[in-house]
């Protein structure tokens, strides 16, 4: 996250999306980073397969000419028009007035134009929102997310949509003692010093008894990258128990507002956690969830 200089917002044009902005925004003030909103309408083939009668397209667009196609950009430009309103309001909202937020309408389906996006803008992270209701036991962070975490090169930053607007306070990493994590680690770190946000490193075991195992790499990590000194803003931790119930006590009990992951772990089984740990935190969501690449 640290090297991070252009982020891709994408929403729908909803009243909600409006927090999914905001928050892109203030990762891009965190991070010095450029913003860019999207906004992907479905293309045109999607849309009219057949007219009010049943009617094929081909021979709908016969009968009505080239309007249809005008109607097309009509509707993208109005889009736009609309996608620039809520950067506009949202910028207005954070009393921010020198921040450039670039915009953009992209005709497409929603991964595909998502990705294309991210690759032609030279995109380091992805800002996405995802349905959830809270009342269900498993949220789920729905297709959309998933697809764009599964497919995508860089980082990516799910955001539920009943999460609102709440300062960036307090972070929380998930790691797992893995070599491939340190360079994560490192970047978090020099983020939260940067900014004074509180970072909490976390490592959740499923089994009580491999706590004494754990701890041991937990001091590594600690002595690694602390020096063994108390640090204001940075901590390792370990957490035992049910995943779904630990992370309702980092979000309720420790105030977590964002919750990282590395990409790409099948399971977690080193001290524990046979099973698919990535599925398990997806599922459970209730803050936005970083997954870093």
């Amino acid at each position: 996250m640290n090297n991070i200089n252009n982020i891709l917002v994408a929403v729908e044009l909803d009243k909600a999306s409006e927090a999914i902005i905001e928050y892109g925004i203030t990762l891009g003030l965190m991070l010095d980073a450029n913003v860019r909103c999207l906004h992907v309408s479905r293309p045109l083939s999607s849309r009219l397969i057949y007219d009010d009668s049943g009617e094929l397209l081909d021979t709908y667009i016969d009968s009505v000419g080239s309007s249809i196609v005008e109607d097309i950009d009509d509707m993208i430009e109005d889009d736009l028009k609309q996608l620039r309103a809520m950067v506009i309001t949202v910028l207005a909202r954070m009393s921010i007035e020198d921040q450039i937020v670039m915009s953009n309408i992209r005709s497409d389906f929603a991964v595909s134009g998502i990705l294309s996006e991210a690759e032609e803008t030279a995109t380091d992270l992805i800002v996405v929102g995802a349905d959830v209701d809270y009342r269900k036991r498993d949220l789920g962070i729905g297709n959309l997310s998933r697809s764009i975490i599964d497919k995508s090169s860089k980082s990516v930053i799910v955001f539920p949509s009943t999460y609102g607007n709440r300062n960036l306070d307090h972070m929380c990493m998930l790691i797992n003692f893995d070599f491939n994590e340190l360079t994560m680690i490192q970047d978090m770190i020099e983020v939260s010093n940067r900014n004074e946000v509180h970072m909490s490193f976390i490592h959740i075991l499923d089994e009580e008894e491999k706590v004494l195992d754990a701890d041991k790499k937990l001091k590594v990590y600690r002595r690694l990258f602390l020096q063994d000194e108390d640090h204001g803003f940075i901590s390792f931790n370990l957490k035992a128990g049910k995943i779904e119930n630990i992370i309702d006590d980092l979000t309720n009990d420790m105030d977590v507002d964002f919750i990282g992951i590395k990409a790409n772990k099948k399971h977690w089984n080193l001290f524990g956690l046979q099973q698919a740990f990535d599925g398990k935190v997806f599922n459970h969501i209730k803050v936005p969830l970083y997954v870093w690449k």
